[in-house]
């Protein structure tokens, strides 16, 4: 996929070739601090300014067989 994104500090306009990756995890305190790491070691390593990390509660709509 592709987007464009504009920084907001410069108005400069870039377009990236983008992945999307989900990770279902319980949310713990503990997580909050790993995500913010993982954020700064994915900038440092893929050489990006920012790297956009979102998350959602879920709820899964299942039905269980008998």
């Amino acid at each position: 996929m592709e987007g464009v994104w504009i920084n907001p500090e410069t108005g400069e306009q870039f377009a990236d070739a983008h992945r999307s990756y989900q990770i279902v995890a319980e949310r713990l305190p503990e997580h909050e601090a790993y995500f913010l790491a993982l954020h700064a070691e994915l900038c440092e390593r893929l050489r990006q300014e920012d790297i956009f990390i979102t998350r959602q509660e879920i709820e899964l709509a299942t039905q269980r067989r008998r």
